[in-house]
């Protein structure tokens, strides 16, 4: 088994990635973003919508939707590709037809 050696740090390489640190909320946009997941939970506002163009269900838990910071996706915008059977790792199995 080999170990990946890093010469920096994964959390300098996110932030030069980005260009710069991440920013943190402020109490009104924290307020704001929970209001709207309230609002999707209850059906007043329309689901997320990843970049797929599937509806990302508003009772799947925010730890799900994340993509953690090891996944080279795009991490701004949500969406459940790290949580899907990748079609290079799945098995092709014969059909009930086929002998």
């Amino acid at each position: 088994m080999s170990q990946q050696h890093f010469t920096t740090p994964p959390s300098i390489l996110a932030r030069q990635k980005d260009g710069e640190a991440p920013k943190k909320q402020t109490r009104e946009e924290y307020r704001q973003q929970k209001e709207l997941e309230e609002l999707r939970k209850a059906g007043s506002a329309p689901a997320e919508v990843d970049e797929e163009g599937k509806d990302i269900k508003p009772h799947i838990p925010k730890y799900m939707t994340d993509v953690p910071w090891y996944v080279t996706y795009d991490h701004a915008k949500p969406t459940l590709k790290h949580q899907r059977i990748h079609p290079e790792k799945s098995k092709e199995y014969d059909t009930l037809n086929e002998w």
